[in-house]
């Protein structure tokens, strides 16, 4: 395992438990929907950790010099 992969499964964990807190927050607890098109601001973060972490895991998996040279690009 190369430094680029480790960096993109952590990446992928940290994504994942940004969309398991978004979704905690609108399905599980009232704070979500009370007033239609207001989403309270513990919300946003974490769409935006869900967010940083899926780009991350992408960006840093295409610095990966393997993967760049399975897909011909140098």
């Amino acid at each position: 395992m190369n430094k680029y992969l480790a960096g993109e499964i952590i990446g992928v964990a940290i994504g994942i438990i940004g969309l398991a807190l978004l979704i905690y927050e609108t399905l599980i607890t009232p704070s979500v929907g009370v007033h239609v098109g207001e989403l309270p601001p513990i919300g946003i973060l974490y769409g935006l950790l869900f967010a940083v972490g899926t780009i991350s895991a992408i960006a840093i998996g295409n610095m990966n010099p393997d993967y760049t040279r399975k897909k011909g690009i140098k």
